[in-house]
């Protein structure tokens, strides 16, 4: 049987490789198709296709075995080998996942070959979700629900905030802790230069409408990973991301499980705490402040804390609803505090009101023991003195 018929050609940024299979499906397995030599990143490469797959003992001739080989002479390289079949319609097929291998190709010395091939790692293709900046992970659920704790699939390598990321899902957990509950994890691949990684990792699973959780199968983790030694830094996501149970009830389509996921830049602010910055968040986009119900033990301290927040973001409306709440909200046990507040950031109606009521002699006796006016005293002797004259006046 003579030479098959291959062809190479440069598509763009991809090459396409194409052979008669008609003349190669008979091949005993370990028979090769070579391609033309190929210039990429430096260096000359090949592909091998083994029509009946390498080794007849590994797969009976019943798989078609694809690799990657360096033909030039150079030192240690790695290289990213994606492969696409290609359907009938001239479009890479959508039925076979894509296959990703991340591997170091070595120099034995002799004629610049690669002596051993890369392992390949079964990775699903993250795609884009337009106008959200979420990337789709969707993994083949029902062939990899019974694999090992410990095993599972990863997703392509994306690049984020500057760093190289993969998602990676165990179906049946990982650890000593796992047990009836499907982990997910973000894997930080590249090194962080710093030794310091922060981010926020978003993951929500779809349900079967395609549309993200409501539920507790939506994660949010802000996170601040150490390099070690070697410069990459540890993993994060969650053990007990979704019960089995529950995913394989609501989540489960057509054999697969979809994920929706982000990761970006955190950003670091300063002299805020998170209750007041969610507050924030609620009003910038709804235009309105939770109900006191809503702000924990103490509301005071809260809309204090939010003054002092839309004074710093220049966010007006939200200072004047704090003033407002601060004022009516008044008491002998948050006047100091609450003028200090004032002072501080220059919410003069809410000073006069505060002066007002250190006005009336028995408000005044009983604020002047409470520990906010301690402090007043302390930090703040020019309000003391305007104070002292405010209430001589009003006597």
């Amino acid at each position: 049987m003579g030479e098959p018929e291959a062809r190479t050609t440069i598509v763009g940024s991809a090459v396409e490789f194409r052979l008669d299979y008609e003349q190669t499906k008979q091949f005993p397995a370990g028979k090769v198709v070579h391609s033309d030599i190929i210039s990429a990143g430096g260096h000359l490469w090949g592909i091998e296709c083994y029509p009946r797959g390498l080794d007849e003992k590994a797969n009976q001739g019943n798989y078609l075995s694809i690799f990657l080989r360096r033909r030039s002479k150079s030192r240690n390289t790695t290289a990213i080998f994606e492969v696409f079949l290609m359907g009938r319609d001239g479009k890479p097929c959508t039925e076979i996942e894509t296959e990703r291998i991340v591997g170091s190709f070595n120099n034995n010395g002799a004629h610049g070959d690669v002596s051993k091939r890369a392992k390949t790692t079964r990775s699903v293709p993250l795609t884009a979700m337009a106008g959200s900046g979420f990337l789709k992970f969707r993994a083949d659920y029902e062939n990899n629900k019974d694999l090992p704790v410990g095993e599972g699939v990863h997703s392509d390598v994306v690049s984020a905030g500057g760093h190289l990321w993969r998602i990676e899902c165990y179906p049946n957990g990982i650890g000593t802790l796992a047990g009836g509950e499907l982990s997910l994890f973000f894997k930080h691949m590249s090194k962080s230069g710093t030794g310091r990684v922060e981010g926020i990792f978003e993951a929500f699973l779809m349900d079967r409408d395609g549309v993200p959780s409501t539920t507790a199968v939506g994660r949010t983790d802000v996170f601040k990973l150490a390099g070690n030694a070697s410069g990459k830094c540890d993993n994060r996501g969650w053990i007990w991301f979704v019960k089995r149970a529950d995913l394989e009830e609501n989540y489960v389509k057509d054999g697969h499980i979809t994920f929706r996921q982000k990761c970006r830049p955190s950003i670091t602010l300063h002299d805020i705490t998170p209750a007041a910055f969610r507050v924030m968040l609620q009003f910038i986009y709804t235009d309105a402040l939770p109900g006191e119900d809503e702000l924990g033990d103490s509301p005071v301290e809260m809309f204090q804390d939010l003054l002092a927040v839309a004074d710093r973001y220049a966010l007006d409306r939200l200072k004047l609803m704090c003033a407002q709440k601060l004022w009516d909200n008044l008491s002998v046990d948050t006047v100091a505090t609450t003028l200090a507040f004032a002072e501080t950031y220059n919410c003069q109606e809410l000073k006069d009101i505060c002066f007002d009521f250190f006005a009336v002699e028995k408000n005044f006796k009983e604020a002047v023991f409470t520990d906010g006016f301690a402090l007043l005293v302390q930090k703040y002797p020019c309000i003391c003195a305007e104070l002292k004259e405010k209430v001589r006046t009003y006597a």
